[in-house]
């Protein structure tokens, strides 16, 4: 992801999974939650399609949800790394 926030010049378009399993979605699509879930990458950020249920997640587990071009600014870390 850093390469995009830096690259004024990047092209192309991101795609992310859908947590709920429903397959890709374009990344300014997603509605994202922080700080929800532990992923395996350790970044700690889940994409959904579906805003309700991004909302449902960060309300039940104490994360917060951001729109794609939010995600770009505040970036992403493995502080959490597992």
């Amino acid at each position: 992801m850093a390469w995009l926030a830096e690259g004024e010049r990047a092209e192309g378009r991101a795609f992310v999974g859908d947590f709920a399993g429903t397959g890709w979605v374009p990344a300014e699509a997603a509605s994202f939650v922080r700080g929800a879930v532990s992923t395996a990458m350790g970044h700690d950020v889940i994409a959904y399609r579906d805003r309700a249920r991004a909302d449902s997640l960060a309300a039940a587990r104490g994360g917060r949800v951001v729109d794609w071009s939010m995600l770009l600014r505040e970036g992403v870390s493995n502080d959490g790394a597992h």
